[in-house]
């Protein structure tokens, strides 16, 4: 079987961005994370998270910290880079390759082509 593929591998073809980069919610109407009220997530968000919140301790040993819009939130956002163009790859059986777009999209139209003539015979 092959496989036509179009990649862009997170090491080389993304960037960091940041909450306003991707329109995030949590930066945009602020959110609340709920963890243990003695643990590690909320030690760290006391002491050396930098960020403006409250909190509310809960029933069940829990603490609610809601956090205001306008500060990043803890997720790591990646946006593609612009200067990086995709991967385009044939895999068959033992084999792999890397193809130029126009060879690329040359080869899998013939495949897609060869594909529909079986088909089409049954």
């Amino acid at each position: 079987m092959t496989h036509y593929r179009i990649l862009r591998p997170l090491e080389t073809h993304w960037r960091p961005a940041t909450c306003e980069d991707v329109d995030c919610t949590a930066y945009s109407r602020g959110w609340a994370t709920i963890v243990p009220e003695v643990s590690p997530q909320a030690r760290y968000i006391r002491q050396h998270s930098g960020k403006e919140f409250t909190e509310e301790i809960t029933e069940g040993g829990l603490v609610a910290f809601t956090f205001p819009p306008g500060q990043q939130c803890f997720k790591s956002h990646k946006l593609p880079r612009e200067d990086t163009a995709p991967l385009f790859t044939k895999e068959t059986p033992g084999r792999h390759r890397r193809l130029g777009f126009e060879n690329w999209a040359d080869d899998f139209n013939e495949a897609a082509y060869q594909f529909n003539e079986w088909k089409k015979r049954g």
